[in-house]
């Protein structure tokens, strides 16, 4: 390897975990647009629910647009009934940028198992009193729920990583709760979804916008902090 090349290969921005990576929306395209691009391996983009969710250039933290979720029941985006798409087996993390809009309701950021009448899935959410809280379908039992509040009209990182053992719930980088008990189980009667309701008949969609929207088949931190991204995540 040459010198330049080797300075190429040290600066290039990659994802080591990126062939793990299950789904990734940066939220990019036109302002009140229907296209939700998937940049994870697969490519394949999720199928749009509802009339509500759409990318909105009112506010994002990278490109050109995030993706904005209203009040509306019945919206979300979902993949496929596939375990590429889920945690079935393995250790797992869910990340996302919030700029909520709206406290003090039930909010789905992502519903492992979207079926009207199975609930076998976790289901990662902001409860009522505002904090990031994982409610395990598969148990019946909800694990996180307390720790930090997530603010509205504020730019805010969360993640949910399990490595086998334990559940963490990251606000900002920083490890605000975590849990032992979690048995990960997910079901398979319906591929994942985003942002919107379970269960159609019930309003418990996200609230806001998002950015940056992440999958990946591997728990990229487990200890007492990490290093938020300060640039959109790799493609590759």
């Amino acid at each position: 390897m040459s010198v330049q090349q080797a300075i190429i290969a040290a600066t290039a921005v990659y994802d080591p975990l990126y062939a793990s990576v299950g789904y990734l929306l940066h939220g990019d395209g036109a302002n009140n647009g229907t296209v939700f691009t998937n940049n994870g391996p697969t490519g394949v983009a999720p199928t749009r629910s509802g009339t509500g969710i759409v990318t909105s250039t009112a506010w994002f933290e990278f490109g050109t647009a995030s993706i904005r979720s209203p009040a509306a029941s019945g919206n979300k985006l979902q993949f496929p009934n596939s375990d590429v798409y889920r945690g079935t087996g393995s250790n797992w993390t869910f990340e996302t940028t919030l700029y909520r809009d709206v406290a003090g309701t039930t909010q789905v950021l992502m519903d492992g198992n979207n079926n009207a009448t199975n609930t076998n899935g976790p289901i990662i959410y902001i409860n009522t009193a505002n904090k990031l809280t994982l409610y395990a379908g598969a148990q019946g039992v909800d694990y996180g729920g307390g720790g930090t509040s997530i603010p509205i009209n504020t730019l805010t990182k969360i993640a949910v990583t399990w490595d086998g053992t334990t559940l963490r719930f990251y606000v900002d980088g920083v490890l605000d709760q975590s849990a032992t008990g979690f048995t990960n189980g997910w079901g398979s009667t319906s591929g994942p979804c985003l942002f919107g309701d379970k269960n159609a008949s019930i309003l418990q969609c996200y609230r806001g916008w998002a950015d940056e929207t992440r999958f990946t088949r591997a728990a990229r931190y487990t200890g007492a902090s990490y290093t938020v991204a300060t640039a959109p995540f790799p493609n590759s």
